[in-house]
This record gives structure tokens, sequence and C-alpha cells, in this order.
């Protein structure tokens, strides 16, 4: 029923709308889809029309310059009209040609497709015949090696005191050696290996193995060394090669298609591979730019436009061949041979091929300024022609649609109004995501992704900021005493409060953490006496009702300033973070501002954690013994270990407080367990009486879960009794954790192992402790025995006449002075230690001392 309400709800809504926008639906039904459709169809014709035409032509008037129609020339090519080079060599022998109306017969040997002398033989048969009708030659261009030779062999049958002129020659002893003869000249050229592997490496700069592709064949193995040779200059990229003609077909496949996008491929030469498969230099080109899927390849060979290759560098065969023509024309004007010197280089330049630019995403910026490119002067209908016949046939499509429309509108209105409820749905659940992603769900604050999104654009915008850390104190007392329920109404509480305050005095707070926030104040630098941090401060005055309980928080903070300065979100929160930390250290319920010294003091810390640590790893501790006095017998009885670093670049007084708050004392203490035990068993080898040692343990020890099996351990290992073993506590380990403190003095009292409880007074032993737990000794600093007044002095020897009465004993440590030592004696106190009565030395001094001592007795 409730579904079927709903949609007809919708029903009478989408109706409404219908009718109460009837006018605006006829106009938007009819005119637009009409017009629209006639605009698609205009823009197609003028499209289409525009495509077609647009051109990029090249200009080929040519101005005459002179009139040697009674010359005729014989261009000789080595190849065929097909092959790639040929045309553009016309073109450029042409251009010239044209301008002084000389005559040209084209001959053509075709060596390329046919590399034959049987080819060699036919060619040399019809072309004498031809020459009995055509008659003497004034000049010959020989095009390429095989026209060369073909023109020197046969020289004095068809041109015998003919001016030559040849060009793309490759053979350079075999051109040289024509040049000698005065009646021949023309150009060599280079194969330009080293320069395109340089092009490859300047426009993929990244790149770092250079792979060639070769052959056996003499061309291929010359070039080949080409190639090595540049790799000189290249001492950070790799040079390698893959010789076809030691690879099957299917393994020059596979090592192309595991080329990867730190490769660049060279194309040398490949004529036939290790199955006897032949290709031409356009087949072979083809087929290592179909396989080198993730590298590009380039080649110094022209012909490698259309085949998949980007480029190299290469001949101009167009400049080359209008060389060769302006040598002829020359040459027919009367200039004497002779003072034309052969050349190299003539033409050089870089190709491209526009189609594998584009493909490779590669800009003409980073090209060589002086190049060629080839598939660019064509229509842009060309170009794009299966593109634009896509395009147009989504247009045409788009019309119909139109089309529909115009009849169909009602309909569609109706759907279009149902779509936008739906984006108005999602627009709102889009919203609804965006908040949850940036608020935390519990207290309705900024969350920490929020926060650092915010600080990471104040920074980026040059703010002065403050930036307050804020914890809450004892929260997980809340928690464990009152329930979660209860902690979650204390979050929700704050931070409604914190919401409040920043709304009035326009700052954000955010819930970074359990029970930790962040303010920002924006613009301010605030100062501790202030009304923003009075309100602040006010947050946690007031009490917070739950379940007929009140109640009451307070923060540990810390405070920090940004000056506006580049600086990252990460150290402006440590900053704060040392600051609430060191706000912690105080007794909580503080706030500290951060200075450079905690800063100081952190990098201190965590210097001194390294180097103890590293201390543990290598063994580089020591021990010194304080020797205890019995006030009664005036002998030793007992020792203290103290453990001091090998380095004695801290003293203990510095780095043991810092230790006991992190893990390492964990390892310290195994390490000094280790030493105490391994120095008392030296002791009873040599035959010395030995008293017992007192060695610290602190609360983080008791997260040691295998530390008493690792006594038992020692103590077999070095033959050394229990009862030399002493554990010396603290008053705050007895609250710490009660699991595992009853967990520890079950152990010790499984072990037989004696207990001394130290800074009896100053932490929150009861009396109860002390009747319960296997506590044999109580010390006690000299301090607590330097008050002055009647009534403490009077107390004091009460609670010392208690521990008595308990039957436990009394140290005083600390004894430094002859008053001090009388005074521990008044009040009938057991044992003392202090510089006094004897200082701390290593094992060696206190053997020493317990020789003496054994005499003195």
């Amino acid at each position: 029923m409730a579904s079927k309400n709903k949609n007809k709800t919708t029903t009478e809504t989408i109706t409404n709308f219908l009718e109460a926008h009837d006018g605006r639906s006829e106009k938007y039904s009819e005119r637009i889809p009409f017009t629209a459709s006639v605009v698609v169809v205009l823009v197609i014709a003028v499209s289409m029309f525009i495509f077609c035409n647009i051109r990029v032509g090249n200009s080929n008037e040519y101005k005459t310059l002179g009139n040697l129609s009674s010359k005729k020339v014989l261009y000789l090519s080595s190849y065929d009209y097909s092959y790639v080079t040929v045309p553009e060599q016309l073109k450029g022998i042409n251009s010239v040609f044209e301008k002084y109306q000389i005559r040209v017969d084209y001959e053509f040997m075709n060596t390329k497709k046919f590399p034959s002398d049987k080819t060699i033989e036919n060619f040399y048969i019809d072309f004498k015949e031809k020459m009995k009708t055509v008659g003497k030659y004034d000049a010959v261009l020989a095009v390429d090696d095989p026209a060369l030779n073909f023109v020197l062999e046969y020289r004095e049958d068809f041109f015998e005191n003919v001016p030559i002129v040849f060009f793309g020659i490759n053979n350079k002893t075999t051109g040289l050696k024509a040049a000698h003869d005065d009646l021949i000249t023309g150009t060599l050229e280079e194969t330009y290996v080293r320069d395109t592997v340089g092009c490859a490496l300047l426009i993929h700069p990244n790149r770092k193995r250079i792979v060639a592709i070769s052959d056996n064949t003499s061309t291929g193995q010359g070039e080949l060394r080409e190639f090595y040779n540049a790799s000189e200059e290249y001492k950070n990229k790799q040079f390698v090669d893959i010789n076809i003609s030691q690879c099957k077909k299917d393994e020059i496949k596979n090592k192309l298609n595991n080329l990867t996008k730190n490769d660049i491929v060279i194309f040398l030469n490949m004529q036939m591979d290790a199955e006897g498969n032949t290709y031409t230099l356009k087949e072979a080109m083809k087929f290592i730019a179909k396989n080198s899927n993730n590298a590009p390849v380039y080649s110094s060979s022209v012909i490698g436009v259309n085949t998949g290759i980007i480029g190299g560098k290469s001949t101009d065969f167009n400049l080359t061949s209008k060389d060769a023509a302006k040598r002829v024309v020359r040459l027919l004007k009367g200039k004497n041979i002779k003072n034309m010197a052969v050349e190299y280089d003539i033409g050089e330049t870089f190709w491209f091929d526009d189609v594998q630019l584009r493909h490779f995403g590669i800009k003409y910026s980073s090209l060589p300024a002086k190049r060629k490119i080839y598939n660019y002067n064509k229509s842009y209908f060309e170009i794009n022609k299966e593109t634009i016949i896509a395009i147009e046939m989504f247009l045409g499509v788009v019309c119909i649609v139109f089309i529909l429309i115009t009849i169909d509108n009602r309909r569609k209105n109706g759907l279009i109004l149902q779509l936008e409820c739906a984006y108005e749905d999602l627009i709102k659940k889009d919203e609804q995501i965006s908040y949850m992603v940036d608020h935390d769900e519990l207290t309705k604050l900024y969350n920490r992704r929020a926060m650092e999104n915010d600080m990471n654009r104040i920074i980026e915008e040059k703010h002065n900021f403050t930036i307050i850390h804020l914890d809450l104190d004892d929260f997980k007392f809340i928690n464990d005493t009152y329930g979660h329920a209860c902690g979650d109404k204390v979050l929700s509480e704050i931070g409604s409060r914190f919401k409040s305050v920043g709304f009035k005095y326009n700052f954000r707070t955010y819930r970074i953490g359990g029970d930790e926030f962040l303010i920002i104040i924006k613009d301010k630098f605030v100062q501790q006496n202030t009304i923003i941090m009075d309100e602040i401060l006010n947050v946690k005055n007031e009490k917070i009702h739950f379940k007929n309980k009140d109640i009451y928080v307070s923060f540990s903070m810390g405070m920090a300033y940004h000056n506006g300065e580049k600086e990252s979100v990460t150290n402006v929160i440590i900053k704060a973070d040392l600051a609430m930390y060191e706000a912690k250290n105080y007794g909580k319920n503080n706030l500290v501002i951060y200075s450079e010294n905690l800063k100081v003091n952190e990098t201190r810390k965590q210097l001194i954690k390294q180097t103890v640590k590293e201390a543990c790893k290598k063994n580089e501790i020591y021990i010194d013994y304080q020797p205890q006095f019995s006030l009664k017998e005036k002998t030793i009885n007992a020792f203290e270990a103290l453990v001091r670093l090998n380095s004695n670049l801290y003293r203990p007084s510095e780095f043991i407080p810092i230790i006991e708050e992190s893990d390492i004392i964990i390892s310290l203490g195994r390490r000094v367990l280790e030493k105490v035990i391994e120095e008392i068993s030296t002791c009873i080898k040599e035959g010395i009486e030995m008293f017992p040692v007192s060695i610290k343990f602190s609360i983080k020890q008791l997260n040691d879960d295998t530390f008493f099996e690792y006594l038992e351990s020692l103590l077999r290992k070095y033959n050394v009794p229990t009862s030399l073993i002493v554990i010396e506590i603290t008053e705050n380990l007895l609250i710490k954790n009660s699991k595992l403190t009853k967990k520890f003095f079950d152990k010790v009292t499984e072990l037989k192992i004696s207990v001394v409880l130290d800074e009896f007074g100053v932490g929150y032993a009861s009396i109860n402790y002390l009747s319960i737990l296997p506590i044999k000794r109580i010390k006690i600093d000299k301090s607590i025995l330097n008050e002055q007044s009647t009534e403490k002095v009077s107390f004091l020897k009460n609670i010392i006449k208690l521990i008595h009465s308990l039957n436990l004993y009394v140290i005083v440590e600390g004894i430094e002075t002859p008053e001090e030592y009388e005074k521990v004696i008044e009040f009938n106190c057991d044992y003392a230690q202090g510089y006094y009565l004897a200082r701390p030395a290593n094992i060696k001094k206190i053997i020493e001392l317990l020789e003496k001592n054994s005499k003195n007795n």
C-alpha cells in the first residue's frame, strides 16, 4: 500500500509539473528540436565541404634560367620508379633541369627487387639496343652504387668521353677512386647511424637501453660497428644488438615483444633470418616496428617512412639530386669537372613520419631543428577520414534523435523530470557523502582529513595561524569506569562546545583521534591570557551529566604558531604535539606553548634512545655496583646494580628516565640482568663471598612476557642462586596493571626472589600493599628524613616503626655527609647507601672491596 501511494504521489507530481509547464513544453518540444535538426544538417554539409577541400600544397612554379634544350642527359637509377627514394630524386632533378629546358632520359636497372648478375646482363642487352637509337649523351647521372658500377664497367661501350656525375653512393672507396678520373665527380652518402642514435636519445632521454637490429651482411656489420662506436658518447646507457641472421622469426618476435618502455630500437639491416626467410628493406622495417610494441624504432634510412619507424637522420634525396643536377648544368655550360670536388653529406637532414610522431605523442618542439616531416602535407579529410566519417555518422544519428524528440517530446519531458528528481537525490547523497568524508560521525566536528586539507590551503595562501592540540586527560579512566557510552557522551558534548566557541570566534575545531582535538585559528597569534583562550579553556570547566553522574574533564594542551612561511602540515602538527606532550609531562591539565627547546629536547631524547638501543645491540654497557651497608653491623650487606654506557656519552640520570618510557628498557633490562648474573658468577668462581644485588625493574618490563623464563635460564647457565638476585620496583608499578602486576608477584614468589620497593612515600602505595605483597625491604630517599618540623619528624619515625612491625627493613639512599649518616641511625633505619659510605664501582674494584671486607672481619 505504501509503495502504491508513493508511486501515485510521484505520478501526481509529474502530471502537475507537465500541466504547469505545458506552454514551455510545446515551445521546447517543437521549435528547439526542429531548429537543432536543421543546424546539425548544415554543420554536416559545411564540415564535409571544408574537410574535403582543405589542402596544404607546395608551389611548383619554375622560372626559366637558360636554354640548354640541345643537351641530352641520362638519368640512370639503380632501382625502379616505385622505390621510395626515386620520386624525390626525380623531383629534385626536374626542378633544376626544367629551368634550363634540358632533355632527360630515364633508365631504371631495378637491382633492388632483382639483385642478381642476370638483372645487370638483361639491362645491358636492352640498353645497348636503345643506345643504337638514342645516340651519345652529353652527361650521365649515375644514381646509387649499382648504376655507378655499370657506368664504370661499360664506359667504353656507351659513355666514352661523357662527363659523369654520381650521387647516392655508399661505397666510398669506389666513389673516390672513380673521382680520380677527369670526367667524373659527385657526392657520397653517410650512414648516419651515430646521428640517428643521438636523435633518438634527444627525444627519449630517460630510456636506458639502445637495441640495434642487424644481420651478418657486410652492410649490417659495418653499421653495427658504427652503432657501438656511438655508445662511447653515452656511458650511462646500455647498447645491445639482436642479430637477425642468428634468430628464427618467432624468436625475433619474442625478443621484440619483450622490449620495455626503457628501450629504443635502432634498425640497421635485416635481409635473411636463421630460417632462410628473406625480407626487403621495407618489409623488414615493418616487421620490426610492428612487433616492437613498447619501444620506438628509429632508422638512418628514409625508406622507413610508412613502415612504423619514427625517423632518424638520412640524406634528403631531393636536395642531393638537386646538387647533382646543378653540377650537370655547370658542366653543360663549360665548367671544368676538375673544379668540382667530391663532397660528403650533401642534403643531410633528419626525417620523421608524422603518423608515428602523433602515435608516440612526440611534439615537434623536441625534434632537431633541421628536419623533414613525411605524411604531413595531406588534406585534413584524408588524414582523418575514418574519424570524420564516424563524427558525421554520429551527427546524423543526433539529427534523427532530434526528429524523434520532436515527435515524442511530451513523454520525454516526463522522463526528464524523473531524471531531474533522481539527479537532485544524487546531489543530496553526494553532499551527504562529502559531509561524511570530512566530518567526525560522533562529534560532528571536522575530521583529520579535513584538517590536513584546510591547513595545506592556509599554508599555501601564506596565512599566519595558531594551532592548538588538545588531549583529554585520563579519558581511558572514564571509559573503563563509566563505560564507552559515557565516553561517547563526553566526546560529543566537548565537540558541541568547541563548535559553539569556534562559530563565535571564527575558528575550526577538528577531532583528529580518539580523545584528541585540534584547533586552527587563522590570521591570529593567540596568547594565553586572551578572551579566545579563556573561552577555549572554559569548555572543560562545565560538568557533563551522564546517568545521574557528573563528569569533569581536563585538557593537556599544546600550542604552536605558524608565521606564513612554506612548511609541511606534518611539521606544524609535530610542534603542537611536542608542546602537548610536554603539558602531559608537567602533570596534565596544562597549556604549553611550543618553543625550539622542545624540539631540541625531543631530538636529544631520540638521540639518547638510539644511542642506548645501539649499545644494547652491541653489548656496549657495563655495571657499577653501589654497596649497601648494614647500620647495625657496619659492614656491606648488599649491592645495587647501576647501568652505565661504555661511551659515557650520557649520565644515567639523563638516559634512564627516557629509556624507561620506551620499549628499549626491555632489551636494556635483559642486558643488565645478564651482565649482573655473569659478574656474580665470576665472583663465585674466584671464591669471593658475594652479597645480593638489586636490579631495577620498570613498569614497561611488565610487558616482557618471558622475562622470568630468561632470568631462570641465566641463573642455570651461570650457576647463580636466586638468593643473590633482588628485584627493585617503584610504587607506580603496583597499580599500573593489576593482571600483569599479579603475574609478576606470583612469579617472584615462585622463584623465591626478594623484592625491594623504591621511592616509598612519593607514589600511591598504601600500607595494605606492604602487608600482602612479597616485599622484603623499603627504600626511601634521604630527603624524607631531612624534614625539620617536630610533627613531621614524629610522623616519619612512626612510619618506620610501622614498617618494622610488618617485618620489613628500611634502606636509605643518598647518604653523602656524616650528619646524614647520624640521622639515619637516629631514625633507627636498617641499611644505608651513598657516597659517604662507598662510591659505585665496577666488578674488579668490588672484588677488591669484598676481599678487604673479608680480611677485616
